[in-house]
């Protein structure tokens, strides 16, 4: 198949078969007299004709949203191929948290150590507590999210030939549509997340400027420590914020074409 709608030709195997059954079962039934019966085995092959083209159509239209959401050029296909990248951003935001983590511990742990000034260790933990928290809410989201990611990657090849593959049979769309609707769907919600969250925090200098062990070291940085956690740590519950409302309605996309392929409702949500 084309770029634009990447159906693996073997994909096509099973609702050949299936048009070849209800084919043969109409010739067979006309044979014997049963009229009836045959135009119905006729009727239910035109019917996976039907679907075939309905799964066309459904290609073409979720390339052309991706392509509005993503960029022009950009299909479902080519998102899920920059799934790779996806998670390499994922992971760069979680370590990042991390290192806003360590380096308001650090600069608790270094001042508890400094004799007549220790009990500000204590001061310093309360007025950075949300930020730890938020900085952990964070990590933990875009651990999820990477590893999601990185998952998916694996079951792309499969949720694409099997979903196409068994949508276009009523016995098997049960199946086959909620496999379909999860490739149309969950690609690109992964990849517009860790796009819109890259660029608010790896790429923004406020958020990624920072050394666990500065504060260790310096003592000139105790002081500010709160201070200049505040923006990361705001930022931090923004994109996590965004990654969770992003999977919820990408869920419910992904449950309403399920739905409406006739399929279980289905939704992914790791966050």
């Amino acid at each position: 198949m084309n770029a634009g709608v990447p159906i693996p030709y073997y994909s096509l195997s099973i609702p050949a078969a299936v048009i070849a059954f209800y084919l043969a079962y109409a010739v067979y039934h006309w044979e014997v007299g049963e009229r009836g019966l045959a135009k119905r085995d006729i009727f239910s092959a035109v019917q996976v004709v039907a679907m075939i083209g309905i799964v066309w159509l459904l290609f073409i239209a979720a390339n052309y949203v991706v392509s509005q959401v993503l960029g022009v050029g950009t299909s479902v296909e080519a998102a899920w191929r920059a799934l790779d990248d996806a998670a390499r951003k994922f992971d760069e935001i979680y370590r990042k948290c991390v290192d806003w983590i360590l380096y308001i511990a650090w600069a608790r742990g270094v001042l508890a150590t400094v004799p007549y000034v220790s009990s500000l260790s204590d001061v310093l933990g309360s007025a950075t507590l949300w930020e730890t928290w938020a900085f952990s809410f964070a990590s933990t989201t875009f651990l999820a999210l990477k590893w999601l990611a990185v998952i998916m990657t694996y079951l792309h090849p499969w949720l694409l030939t099997f979903g196409a593959a068994l949508t276009v049979s009523d016995r098997l769309r049960a199946v086959g549509g909620a496999m379909l609707a999860i490739y149309l769907v969950m690609g690109a919600a992964l990849v517009l997340i860790a796009n819109h969250a890259y660029s608010h925090t790896i790429e923004s200098r406020e958020f990624s400027d920072v050394d666990p062990f500065g504060a260790a070291v310096n003592p000139a940085e105790w002081p500010s420590v709160a201070a200049r956690a505040d923006g990361p740590a705001n930022t931090a519950i923004y994109i996590s914020v965004f990654a969770m409302v992003a999977m919820t309605m990408a869920g419910i996309v992904t449950a309403g074409i399920s739905s409406a392929l006739g399929s279980i409702a289905v939704m992914i949500r790791p966050v």
